[in-house]
């Protein structure tokens, strides 16, 4: 066995790739296992997880404590080709702008290519047939900012939707490695829990509420139509501190569950990962050396 490292957003990436492909169970059991920790007990509840979180969310946070813990049986579990992560790639690929490759291991904790970014522009769903045009039409325009060049994407190509910038940060550790687990509970998770039921107990909790289960995406889509522009800037700030909690959460599972977010090469391998070419280059390099 060869154990080699990927990085935060590969992780999510198979988590990602795997839904719809895993037996899902119930909301109450899914809720009840993100939370059976010991460091969070009488820290988060069932309720809590259920209150702020909606269904697909719950679910992906579950996935990630899966994949994070164990890996090798979802493999098993999946029936047919296991090669679900070139199949996530090629449906990403449909309305990125710049194609992507799959995503590779690291052969080295140390490779610099572990702290590497991502950055792309996703073309909305309504454009896509146009997606060549649109490739040149960018690049023509890179130099204008990413706002101007929306304003100037939508009049050119009659488009209602804007274009999508996706930025990720790629780092290979926890985006809170200098805490230890008891302090990303105590100085993480649980301040945003407070900070989220104060969202709950204000003036403007029934807002707060009608819009909580509401994908992040969708948002500014649904508060065009709504009249209350005086709290949106609230629904807004709540959803953050929802996004920012996930992420703590995620962090926690890392950390308790595989912290070095390693795994078997060969399993890797199957489900359609690729070797760092940087890795590969430095190895060559030694072998010669040697």
């Amino acid at each position: 066995m060869t154990t080699v490292y990927i990085t935060n957003a590969s992780l999510k990436k198979i988590a990602k790739s795997l839904k719809n492909k895993i037996k899902n169970e119930s909301l109450v059991d899914m809720s009840n296992e993100l939370i059976d920790y010991d460091e969070l007990a009488g820290v988060v509840g069932c309720e809590d997880i259920r209150e702020v979180f909606n269904n697909q969310e719950i679910k992906e946070l579950f996935t990630m404590l899966r994949v994070t813990r164990e890996l090798p049986k979802i493999v098993k579990e999946v029936k047919g080709n296991k090669d679900f992560i070139t199949q996530y790639i090629n449906q990403q690929n449909r309305r990125f702008l710049t194609p992507v490759q799959a995503p590779a291991y690291h052969h080295e904790k140390q490779c610099k290519a572990l702290l590497s970014n991502f950055y792309n522009i996703q073309i909305p769903e309504e454009c896509l047939e146009k997606k060549e045009e649109i490739q040149a039409w960018v690049n023509k325009h890179k130099n204008l900012s990413f706002e101007e060049l929306n304003k100037k994407f939508k009049m050119e190509f009659n488009c209602q939707n804007s274009l999508e910038q996706i930025e990720r940060k790629n780092s290979g550790v926890t985006d809170f490695q200098n805490m230890t687990l008891d302090e990303l509970v105590t100085q993480g998770i649980v301040k945003k829990y407070t900070q989220l039921r104060f969202f709950f107990n204000h003036e403007f909790a029934d807002a707060i509420r009608k819009f909580r289960y509401m994908p992040h995406y969708r948002l500014d889509e649904f508060l065009k139509t709504d009249k209350n522009k005086h709290i949106h800037s609230e629904i807004y700030e709540f959803h953050q501190v929802k996004k920012e909690l996930k992420n703590m959460l995620i962090n926690f599972y890392i950390t308790k569950e595989n912290p070095d977010i390693s795994f078997d090469q060969d399993l890797l391998d199957l489900i359609g990962f690729r070797t760092c070419i940087r890795c590969e280059q430095e190895n060559q390099s030694y072998l010669q050396a040697a």
